[in-house]
């Protein structure tokens, strides 16, 4: 029952008893250790624990099965014998080169605007008039995007943290009002539209849905048709699509659109179609990914149809 290969070898290596958990590793019917075991990487430290007749304990990587292993032999002094246990940390190693990797991006991500605010900070005391309203302009900007990321990274540890989903009834009313309240100084900066098609089964035109996410959901993919708009003014139009499981929604913009190479990218923590890490024009890279955990959280999933130049339409379900 245990997430681990056993194996107990005599004092002339000789397998005594195993278990059954990943016997892709073994041969059939061998008995002897170096005819027993497949993989080299194991082997190799079986030889080190027997040679120094002294506990080992090594990860090694078996490119055959492209996975890690931890791989552990126990020297039993008093019987001569030899314990082997083998167990998948793929997983475990994976997680920690993505922690490596998002505290990476979140150093990048903080230090850019950071370093931006400080020298424009120093530049002001120096400026002439003219000049200290656009240095201001460009700190308030950079301060806005470190605040945006700040709340894209509560977002995260919030959603990571809870897997509750609480269903109400809402007006589509209060969606739409707050949507352009959240929205509502990117949507006049842009002189952007946003436009509903609804089809619902109910005549009260109520949603049951967790509000909180559904909102979040919407606001980012808005956000980016907003973003990534190009050189046109934003046109963006959601559809809510009712059946009695579940709604389709859709979020539609005509913005520059995506490459087929990267629609599998663009719901990756911190990949940004531009790849301009450093422009203030560009979100943080997040919006996307938080879009997708939100939709998989409410028991949906999410679609991409685009074309470069042509925009872009995001389709995901949720259920009721």
């Amino acid at each position: 029952s245990i997430d681990s290969s056993i194996c107990l070898f005599d004092e002339k290596l000789g397998l005594i008893i195993k278990n059954s958990k990943f016997n892709y590793l073994y041969e059939k019917d061998k008995t002897n250790y170096l005819n027993l075991i497949k993989d080299l990487e194991i082997i190799d430290v079986m030889k080190k624990a027997i040679n120094e007749k002294q506990n080992q304990k090594s990860e090694v990587y078996i490119l055959r099965l492209k996975r890690y292993f931890s791989v552990n032999v126990k020297y039993l002094d008093q019987d001569q014998r030899y314990l082997l246990s083998v167990k998948d940390i793929t997983a475990t190693k994976g997680m920690i080169e993505v922690q490596k990797t998002f505290i990476s991006n979140v150093s990048h991500e903080l230090k850019t605007p950071l370093t931006n605010i400080k020298g424009y900070v120093i530049a002001l005391e120096d400026a002439p008039d003219p000049l200290k309203i656009q240095f201001i302009k460009t700190i308030k900007n950079n301060i806005d995007k470190l605040e945006n990321i700040i709340i894209d990274f509560l977002n995260i540890s919030k959603i990571e943290s809870s897997n509750i989903v609480n269903i109400e009834k809402v007006p589509v009313s209060r969606v739409k009002t707050e949507l352009q309240a959240v929205l509502n100084e990117r949507i006049k900066s842009s002189d952007a539209t946003i436009s509903y098609n609804l089809n619902l089964l109910n005549k009260e035109n109520e949603l049951k849905i967790d509000f909180e996410k559904v909102l979040t959901i919407l606001k980012n993919l808005v956000e980016n048709a907003i973003i990534y708009r190009g050189n046109k003014v934003p046109e963006i139009e959601i559809s809510i699509i009712e059946t009695k499981s579940r709604y389709k929604i859709g979020v539609k913009d005509n913005g520059v659109g995506v490459g087929p190479e990267e629609i599998e990218k663009i719901f990756e923590r911190f990949y940004r179609v531009d790849k301009a890490r450093t422009s203030n024009k560009a979100g943080t890279g997040l919006g996307l990914s938080i879009v997708k955990e939100l939709v998989e959280r409410c028991g949906g999933k999410i679609d991409v149809i685009s074309k470069e130049g042509k925009g872009t339409i995001f389709i995901f379900t949720i259920l009721k």
